[in-house]
């Protein structure tokens, strides 16, 4: 009995210590992660449904804590059309600028329509380029001013020809192809592009009206002041009348940004509203390429010579303000021409090509 006593407690003293090295800390695992202990588990999202599965809840393993592919954290590429076609028009205030103490611009409306093209390379940046027309309208105003200038008469003589404006005003109609190349950005509905823009003016349309324009020819040889005649076109003029086309160049080289609310139409396509602008930073020197219009129309004042006869072939030579320059020292009256324009755009967009179905 003595020995079975005995066995019984030293059987459950072997069971108290087991429990106890049981309920103490084993620190085994956490020298195995301290010497960098990695596990060859293979991280493929699909074998795993979250952070409810067993492999994240097992704690027999503690040193593969963290190396584990959270499935609730896999990036899932956002859906996106890789192409969009547009297709639009807009209008606002558009024209010529310049500043200049001579001639005073007035943009007055501008109108076009075109073609773009974007590539997004995600669902947030792409590029866009495209091709459109534009056309714009600018009352230009000079007031008095006068000049003069030599000249070689039929018979060889010098004649110093001086003449004096009193207004000069004129409208001034661009015609004028656009190429933009832009970064664009969108997120959501909504949709900005900003970059460069060519604009290659095509003709510049003007009417022109000069008034209350006196002249006079000298002749140094032989000192004579001609104030009225006929046949030298000397005299006073109410005022001519011109209408002509100009061809500009160079090319206007401009900053242009536009800003556009999509609303969906139907699963791919959309309807395009925004705004737009154009700023020309660098100013040009107009070139001079006129084109003269043979229906220059002269209206003579009252009681002078040159109202004995309107049929005399004199012709006063007139051109756009863009290109006048002065005849004695050859300076151009507009020398940093500007081309500017804001306003409106809609748009029609086909989307086409989504990254994925």
């Amino acid at each position: 009995m003595r020995y079975a006593c005995k066995y019984i407690f030293a059987q459950s003293a072997v069971l108290l210590i087991a429990l106890l090295l049981l309920c103490l800390p084993y620190d085994g695992m956490a020298r195995n992660r301290d010497q960098g202990t990695y596990t060859t588990l293979l991280k493929d999202p699909k074998m795993y449904t979250g952070k409810a599965s067993w492999l994240y809840t097992y704690r027999f393993f503690p040193e593969i804590d963290g190396r584990l592919v959270d499935s609730t954290k896999i990036h899932i590429p956002e859906e996106y059309f890789q192409h969009r076609f547009q297709f639009y028009l807009q209008g606002g205030r558009a024209g010529f600028e310049c500043r200049t103490s001579e001639v005073d611009f007035n943009q007055r409306f501008g109108f076009g329509g075109g073609f773009l093209y974007n590539h997004f390379f995600n669902p947030h940046w792409g590029i866009k380029i495209g091709a459109g027309l534009t056309v714009a309208v600018t009352k230009a105003a000079l007031g008095a001013y006068s000049d003069d200038y030599f000249i070689h008469d039929g018979e060889g003589d010098v004649v110093n020809y001086s003449y004096s404006v009193g207004s000069v005003h004129e409208d001034l109609s661009l015609y004028q192809l656009d190429f933009p190349l832009e970064v664009t950005y969108q997120k959501k509905k909504f949709n900005l592009g900003f970059g460069m823009k060519v604009g290659a003016p095509i003709t510049v349309n003007y009417d022109q009206r000069a008034d209350n324009i006196v002249q006079t020819a000298y002749y140094p040889a032989y000192d004579i002041q001609v104030d009225e005649s006929w046949v030298l076109g000397c005299g006073k003029f109410e005022s001519v009348i011109d209408g002509s086309s100009y061809s500009q160049s160079p090319v206007f080289v401009m900053a242009t940004a536009d800003f556009e609310w999509m609303i969906p139409v139907g699963t791919k396509n959309a309807i395009g509203v925004g705004v737009f602008g154009d700023y020309t930073f660098c100013g040009i020197s107009p070139s001079s390429k006129h084109n003269t219009s043979p229906n220059t129309s002269l209206k003579y004042k009252s009681g002078t010579m040159l109202s004995v006869s309107k049929d005399v072939p004199v012709n006063l030579y007139s051109e756009s303000l863009i290109a006048t320059q002065y005849g004695r020292s050859s300076r151009k009256m507009v020398s940093n021409l500007k081309f500017n324009s804001f306003g409106i755009r809609i748009s029609y967009c086909i989307n086409a090509r989504p990254d994925k179905k």
